[in-house]
């Protein structure tokens, strides 16, 4: 009998997210990632390989969500008035980010980029071409 996922798979991503933006990549354990999404090591594993790929899903769902939110701020006017609302809402993020936590992929920069992880170097600079 085939294994069926018993979970949402964008919840856990969202959480992924969360811890990964919180405590960075290296500092997080798996232990962080089971106690933040409630599923045992091997499901974790299973459904997203290894730490490394399960923090690449993270930056791509973190990216899409940033993504949605300034098509939003912009979507309905153009010119200055976009400017304007780009502004606005990066900085009402920063205001409202009362737990500190800051830009997930300016801090995946700052610790990873001199790591050696090539696959989040590469990951990056394709974040880089796709803005």
């Amino acid at each position: 009998m085939a294994n069926n996922l018993k979970f949402d798979k964008e919840l856990v991503l969202e959480r992924v997210v969360d811890t990964f933006q919180t405590k960075g990549y290296n500092a997080t354990s798996m232990q962080d990632l089971v106690d933040a999404t409630g599923l045992n090591r091997s499901s974790i594993y299973n459904t997203f390989g290894s730490k490394l790929d399960l923090y690449l899903a993270a930056l791509d769902t973190y990216k899409n969500d940033l993504d949605k939110e300034t098509e939003v701020a912009v979507i309905e006017d153009s010119g200055l008035q976009t400017i304007i609302n780009l502004f606005k809402h990066y900085i009402q993020d920063i205001v409202n980010d009362y737990n500190g936590k800051g830009c997930m992929i300016a801090k995946c920069k700052s610790e990873m980029v001199s790591s050696g992880q090539l696959p989040v170097v590469e990951w990056l600079l394709q974040s880089e071409e796709d803005t």
